[in-house]
Order: structure tokens, then sequence, then C-alpha cells
């Protein structure tokens, strides 16, 4: 398989009307200005004027698009995975995991804000984690909420693609690879040129007798959306059992609108304290809802995330015609083309070892 740089964006009808008054407003206009310094500089206004109101009609959608509205207003079509699974073996996707160990280890030591969350910036990124106990039984909620599906329960989710790489001998995902589609965060950034965050990750799932946790690295980002976005969701024992633990630590930096990168406000004195209020509120929102989606999963109430169109028809991935099977949230699923056999021993002289923590 190999990479696709497929955009995975329709264009609304409002959008592609004004795409079409610029190019007819062009066709028209080029000749008549000829060589005419005033006339080139009114047709450059003119065009002008109609690339902003595409722009600002894109930000509009985008920025208050939410939940079932977002499916509507930002629509995704097939959305190929992006990554070339034979480039990676079984000790990529389980190193993902102790590469975040340090990180886990660092935030966990800092101070908990009013909110109960943790946060460090350094050199333009989010170090972030917070936690939520809830009253469910851990064995029953797990049973519930399929931690391979953490990702596409978070907030601003619009879609993307997962495959399944390896399984246990229970059948259960320990390795899968995901390009996942969201708004853009905070989602007023559209205003200023931002793009949905598309970002290809590699992920390992482990499970013990007291946690089940997701590990996830990003590798690639097809419109270089994500400088970094690496993370973990963890489902712990609480209470000898009686209640369940959720945490999320994330380690992210995402790319700025030209605009912004341009102003540089990290150099103005007192702005970084401003920026970093802004990103603090932005992040806490963000993982505020995507608590609450892990318990309205648990519910039955979440009507499920991404892009609506199209539901009647599977869409086609990697070769596949339909899916192996579609879980309670709507989510198709796919076997990797590649047989399991081939995968673990993708390299020669592999000592690959299965993890035994999380």
């Amino acid at each position: 398989m190999t990479q696709e740089s497929d955009d995975a964006r329709d264009v609304d009808p409002l959008t592609a009307f004004l795409g079409s008054a610029f190019t007819t407003a062009y066709a028209i206009a080029a000749p008549a200005a000829g060589e005419n310094p005033f006339a080139r500089a009114t047709r450059s206004w003119g065009l002008s004027a109609i690339g902003m109101a595409e722009s600002a009609l894109r930000a509009c959608g985008v920025s208050s698009a939410k939940g079932a509205l977002a499916q509507g207003k930002v629509a995704l079509g097939n959305v190929a995975l992006g990554l070339d699974l034979d480039a990676y073996d079984p000790s990529d996707y389980d190193a993902v995991a102790d590469q975040l160990e340090p990180l886990e280890a660092l935030l966990d030591a800092l101070p908990t804000d009013e909110n109960g969350m943790r946060w460090r910036h350094a050199d333009g990124a989010v170090l972030f984690a917070c936690e939520r106990t809830v009253s469910v039984p851990y064995d029953e909620f797990v049973s519930r909420v399929d931690i391979s599906q953490a990702i596409r329960l978070t907030a601003d989710y619009l879609g993307g693609c997962v495959v399944p790489v390896d399984r246990d001998e229970a059948g259960r995902i320990i390795r899968q690879a995901e390009r996942s589609i969201a708004l853009p965060q905070p989602n007023y950034l559209a205003f200023f040129g931002a793009d949905m965050l598309d970002v290809c990750k590699l992920e390992s799932i482990c499970r013990t007798a007291g946690a089940q946790c997701l590990s996830w690295c990003a590798v690639r980002s097809p419109n270089d959306s994500a400088v970094l976005d690496d993370g973990s969701v963890t489902f712990a024992r609480a209470d000898g059992g009686a209640r369940t633990k959720i945490v999320i630590r994330t380690h992210q930096q995402f790319t700025l609108p030209l605009f912004l990168r341009m102003v540089d406000f990290d150099a103005w004195p007192g702005v970084p304290g401003v920026k970093n209020l802004l990103v603090e509120d932005a992040y806490r929102r963000f993982f505020t809802t995507t608590l609450d989606n892990f318990e309205a999963c648990y519910q039955g109430r979440l009507l499920g995330t991404g892009s609506g169109r199209d539901e009647g028809r599977p869409r086609p991935l990697r070769g596949a015609a339909c899916p192996d099977h579609v879980d309670a949230n709507g989510f198709r699923h796919f076997a990797a083309v590649r047989p399991r056999a081939r995968i673990l021993t993708a390299v020669p002289g592999s000592t690959h070892r299965p993890p035994t923590n999380c």
C-alpha cells in the first residue's frame, strides 16, 4: 500500500459556487484589464474579495460545527490510511508505550489545577494530562467501551480510517494503524486559515488484570497540521474495581496558521501568558467533552462520530468491498490485507516479545 494524499474534504455547494464565480470573474477580468494599472488593481481587489468570502465561509462552517452539525458542514469522502504498513514491524508499535513512559512520569509528577488537569508548556508543545473516575464497575465499563476506539471517541472527531494489524488469542486488537481527522483546535483558528487536524498514528493496546491502555504515536500528518501528537488513554480499576478511572495523557504541537506564525505572539511581552491561557481553555473544553463521550459510550447514548455521508454504502478500504463487521458506534472494521504471520516476521531475526504492562 502506498501513501495517498487525496483531499479528504468534499466541497459544499456554496463554496463550489464561489469557486466557479472566482474562475468566471478571472476569465472576464484578465483580458479586460490589459496593461491598465488601475484596471489590474481593481481586478486583483475583486478577486481577493471573492477569495476572502470563500475562506470566511469555510471558516464559519468549521468553527461552528459540532457533533452531528460537524458531520454535515465538514463532510469527508473515502479516506485512505495514508501509511505503508510494510514499513513498520511489531516492535515499532510496541515501542510507542515505551517512548511515552518518561513523559507520562513527568506529567504524573506535576501538580493539578483546580480542574484536576496537569500542564507543561515546552518549546511550542503542550504536555497535558487529565483524569476522571466514574461510578461504574471496571469490568462493566470495559465491556461496553472498547479501548481500541478511544481516538474515535474524542471531541470534534470527523472521521478517518483504522486498520487492525494484530490481535491477541482472544481476538482483541493489540496493534492498529489509524488515521484520524478532526476539527482544528481551537476551532476558531479556522478563521485564520487553520486546516483540519489530519494525523496518521501507530497504536498499541495493552490489557492487564487491572487496566487497559491505548498508546499512540503520530508518524505522519498528510496536511502538516500536526508537529507532535503522541499520547495514551487508560481505563484502570478504582476502589477495587467498584469504579473506573479514565486517564488521558498527551504530548502535542499543532501547526499554527501562517498569519499567527508571522505575527509570532511568543515574542511579544506579556502575550505568551495570554496565549497559554487560550491554549489551556481549548484543552480543557476538548478533553472534558472527550471524557463525557466515554461516559456516553458506556451509557449507550453516543450516536456516533464522524461523517454521516453515504451511510448506506460501505466504503472500500485497501481493496476490501465490505467491512468485516460494523460495531455498535457505527464504525466499520476491516482486516489487514497482509497475513498475520508475515506481519510478525517482517523483520528477520526479530526478538519481539509481547508487552507485559502499560
